[in-house]
């Protein structure tokens, strides 16, 4: 490997917008290797940088880091590329179920917290002190008091 292509971590770490102990905390969970000088010094190649983009996307999606090391294991545990394959794709389609589980959940709460602006935006240029009992008993939006999120915001 060419050591012009090699960076030090904390290039990589301004690089990808993380913190060094981030990169310490992938290597020691396995998740990457990146090579070491004489003196010990890490040194990260592209492709030690490209599984560490991966490995940040899937952490930003909330995916637990022992499934995140399952999936990377997943191939050099297999005894064949069938079993390897299998395994992958398990794991692969059991990370796609999860994701949708979350994006239908954050499509409601969109949904959800969009109604509840709508009826905010209905107050704009209100004179009333916002308390519950005069947001609750108003009748310009008498939604208002019925809505999800407006439990949360009127107390």
């Amino acid at each position: 490997m060419n050591e012009e292509n090699l960076q030090k971590i904390g290039d990589v770490a301004d690089l990808l917008g993380i913190t060094q102990r981030t990169l310490r905390y992938y290597e020691e969970e396995e998740l990457i290797k990146p090579l070491r000088t004489k003196k010990g010094t890490r040194l990260y190649s592209d492709e030690d940088i490209s599984r560490v983009r991966v490995i940040l996307l899937l952490v930003d999606a909330d995916v637990p880091i022992q499934s995140i090391k399952e999936l990377s294991k997943a191939r050099s545990k297999s005894k064949s590329g069938d079993k390897a394959s299998h395994l992958v794709s398990q794991q692969l389609n059991k990370l796609r179920e999860e994701a949708l589980e979350k994006k239908n959940k954050y499509a409601l709460l969109e949904k959800k917290l969009g109604i509840t602006d709508a009826l905010v935006q209905q107050c704009f240029g209100c004179s009333h002190k916002p308390t519950k009992d005069t947001c609750f008993s108003c009748t310009v939006v008498p939604e208002f008091r019925n809505d999800f999120v407006v439990k949360l915001i009127a107390g």
